[in-house]
């Protein structure tokens, strides 16, 4: 039987892929896991589990969102792939890159493709891996028609973007300053978040909860996440003595806990046990330190958790991995060097339902002309 192990960079991306593939078939009985959890990382210096010298025990090993995977993390898969297994990275190389060191999926493609052009040509050699380029998307309704402006925002054009988002294309497109910005925000997010606070128990909670999103460009800043997550939550804590911790309250983890089996970027929600102690639950996969336990909500202490934050708001680079019924996309009054092509991309491809834009035109248009480049010899050394 083919041992196959699903995997990818954050929590929140690995639980999606195991829905996604539960979706497709039910009958199958595969878990996903982060790639610290496949690997065995411990976070306090020791060795992987699984290295060159102990490869992991899979047939195939399948990585989704492989466009956030930093370039130490995938040298340590691929050397802790065996020989004789297939690794399969699936992704999207026109979204943000990882934060940190390179751009691997972009690498990758480009030299997969620059290959492909060679063999053509009968001047060079293949790269052992094929490069398959997969061009509908499955994520968004067929009220929701991204496809034209995706492809005019990923091709720099940002004269057709700004035509489309002017005409009908399923995004709901405001224009207005960052002082007018809180209003809106108001009148769009604290109605979804209520219901979020009104549901009838936990699992309703987290599934209302993945309804509705504000995304941002920036951390900081009048339209920032840190601003919109204190606004949102001064409104939802208006009347109640519950403090900083109440139900229905989206948490965001900021850092690294091994000990924990929390990482950077996972997602909790607030919502009372049964014995109405209010907890902080994580959807898991069942791995993790401790002993084994089935996939479902698992529940830590507020007091127990690591590094955090709110998330009614997300940055866009937060963001990655995970897709909402509805997103607001809030961008500044004033342009950044770090609002690119790829951030109002990968914004916009978080929406399933229906997207609603805030940014001037103006800004667009810089931000769509503008193309983050980083480069870290891969490609080259591919070549």
């Amino acid at each position: 039987m083919l041992r196959v192990a699903l995997a990818a960079p954050t929590g929140k991306a690995a639980a999606r892929l195991a829905e996604a593939v539960r979706d497709g078939d039910a009958a199958l009985a595969l878990q996903a896991q982060t790639l610290h959890r496949l690997l065995g990382l411990s976070g306090d210096g020791r060795p992987p589990r699984f290295d060159a010298q102990h490869p992991l025990p899979f047939d195939m090993v399948v990585v989704d969102e492989a466009s956030m995977v930093d370039l130490p993390m995938m040298t340590r898969l691929v050397e802790a792939v065996s020989a004789e297994a297939l690794l399969i990275l699936v992704g999207d190389p026109d979204q943000l890159p990882s934060v940190d060191a390179g751009a691997v999926l972009a690498a990758l493609c480009e030299a997969s493709r620059e290959s492909e052009l060679a063999d053509e040509r009968h001047d060079g050699e293949s790269i052992a891996a094929p490069h398959v380029h997969l061009r509908h998307s499955y994520r968004q309704t067929e009220a929701l028609d991204l496809a034209p402006l995706a492809t005019a925002i990923r091709t720099g054009d940002a004269d057709a973007a700004v035509d489309l988002l002017a005409g009908s294309v399923g995004v709901q497109w405001q224009q207005g300053s960052d002082a007018a910005l809180a209003a809106f925000v108001r009148e769009q997010a604290i109605a979804q978040f209520r219901q979020v606070q009104r549901s009838p128990d936990l699992i309703s909670a987290l599934n209302a909860a993945k309804r509705f999103r504000v995304l941002t460009a920036l951390r900081d800043g009048p339209a920032g996440s840190r601003t919109l997550n204190a606004l949102i939550a001064r409104e939802l804590q208006e009347g109640s003595d519950d403090g900083p911790f109440f139900p229905g309250r989206p948490i965001l983890i900021s850092e690294n806990s091994y000990r924990h089996g929390l990482f950077n970027g996972d997602i909790g929600l607030c919502w009372p046990d049964a014995a109405g102690v209010l907890r902080v639950w994580f959807e898991s996969d069942g791995s993790g330190p401790g002993p084994a336990r089935a996939p479902g909500p698992r529940a830590w202490h507020p007091a127990q958790l690591p590094a955090h934050e709110s998330a009614f708001a997300l940055t866009v680079h937060k963001a990655q991995g995970s897709e909402f019924g509805r997103i607001l996309l809030a961008l500044p009054e004033h342009d950044a060097r770090v609002i690119t092509r790829e951030l109002i991309y990968t914004g916009l491809s978080r929406g399933r339902e229906a997207v609603v834009l805030w940014g001037c035109a103006p800004l667009l248009r810089m931000a769509i002309a503008r193309k983050m480049t980083r480069w870290n010899g891969l490609a080259a050394r591919l070549r």
